[in-house]
């Protein structure tokens, strides 16, 4: 080999070296600097909910320790009422109500026992039978936070939602069923500052589903809520809307108001006067998970959903679920920025409401047939659904 040559091979060498060493002090950089992200990230967000696996004595092992609302005197008022009338409150707390005189003082209750007092309850007389309005109505008088608003006639559950919203005053919403509860006295504080630091869109926290207060302290009859957020961080788009499909409820949700009243004024419009008495809440909460920025969810079980069995018979309470459903999919199809899984799932869903029993009986609801008519004629003109789909639905329609 020639001296020319050796050196060039020495060279060559040398820089193969020095390329080498580069690298792996790269990659030691690279590994270094994701450590240390990772554990800015969990000292961020060490209070949000990573996985959620049901345990069967969470309930036991959170009751003392949360200090639920009804441990102590839950029937009382135990937080003094400011004298200032907040004009422009953080936060709104929104509950439609609908002849519920045996729960709308223990749940306003709930709300006035927060250690955070900067917030207004708007409650919607839907046209009440009983006493609910009279028990509003001396509540107001003593706390000049409740404003209540009433209807004229039984405009239904969405409508009286979407209006209480819109004429809320809160930076934040907070909707509340009539005959549930908060649970814990510094929820709103812990919600306040956790939207404030992190500022999501959408803030989600626990909950637990059951039939009764006493269900609830009996430990009987209870379940908890599962979020659809299981990762350990705030969750931005397009995970939002690839997750939206699903039929999420509002229960336990805090929503940033513009965004909150920016969906009921342009994509609720057509539903506020149709009374859907079942996921009415998924619809309103569908569009805001497709125009939410971010979402967050916290450990925190904070909210208490009381279902009751009701007055209807099994067969109308069935039927009612199955219209909420047609309306829920028709949203779905209503939006120019549906998913095309989401439309696949609807066409998968309607195979499976047309096998039930009671679908004969459905169709016999002119409104529910005018409606599934206009679902399947959204399918047929879309084109990124395929033939073979149209073919079966066809078939499925035809019938």
């Amino acid at each position: 080999m020639s001296q020319k040559s050796t050196k060039l091979f020495e060279f060559m060498k040398n820089q193969n070296i020095r390329i080498k060493s580069y690298l792996l002090f790269l990659i030691i950089i690279i590994f270094y600097y994701l450590n240390y992200s990772s554990n800015i990230h969990k000292k961020k967000y060490n209070n949000i909910n990573y996985e959620y696996e049901y345990n069967e004595n969470i309930f036991q092992t959170n009751s003392n320790s949360q200090n639920f609302v009804f441990n102590a005197n839950w029937g009382i008022l135990t937080q003094n009422i400011p004298i200032k009338n907040y004009e422009n409150p953080k936060i709104s707390v929104v509950i439609p109500v609908l002849n519920s005189e045996n729960f709308i003082h223990r749940t306003i209750l709930s709300i006035q026992n927060q250690n955070f007092s900067d917030f207004e309850i708007v409650v919607i007389n839907d046209y009440s039978i009983d006493n609910s309005f009279k028990i509003m109505k001396k509540l107001s008088e003593q706390d000049k936070r409740i404003k209540i608003i009433n209807n004229t006639k039984h405009m239904g559950q969405f409508y009286s939602r979407c209006v209480g919203t819109l004429l809320s005053k809160g930076k934040y919403v907070l909707p509340l069923d009539s005959d549930d509860m908060f649970l814990i006295h510094d929820l709103f504080y812990i919600l306040y500052n956790e939207l404030k630091t992190n500022k999501p869109d959408m803030l989600k926290f626990r909950g637990i589903k059951t039939l009764n207060i006493n269900s609830f302290l009996n430990n009987q009859n209870i379940s908890l809520f599962r979020g659809y957020i299981k990762k350990n961080q705030i969750i931005n788009q397009p995970y939002l809307s690839k997750n939206s499909y699903k039929k999420c409820s509002l229960q336990s949700t805090c929503i940033i108001s513009e965004l909150f009243k920016n969906v009921v004024n342009y994509n609720c419009k057509n539903y506020l006067y149709e009374h859907i008495t079942y996921y009415e809440d998924c619809i309103i909460n569908y569009y805001i998970l497709q125009f939410a920025r971010n979402c967050e969810q916290i450990l925190k079980i904070g909210y208490l959903y009381v279902y009751r069995p009701g007055s209807n018979s099994h067969t109308e309470k069935y039927l009612n679920k199955m219209k909420g459903e047609i309306y829920y999919y028709e949203t779905i199809f209503e939006n120019s920025n549906a998913l095309l899984q989401h439309k696949l799932l609807v066409i998968q869903a309607l195979f499976k409401l047309s096998k039930k029993n009671l679908y004969q009986k459905l169709l016999e609801d002119d409104t529910i047939r005018k409606k599934l008519d206009l679902v399947f004629e959204k399918i047929m003109s879309d084109k990124s659904i395929s033939k073979s789909n149209k073919t079966l639905l066809n078939n499925f329609f035809s019938k």
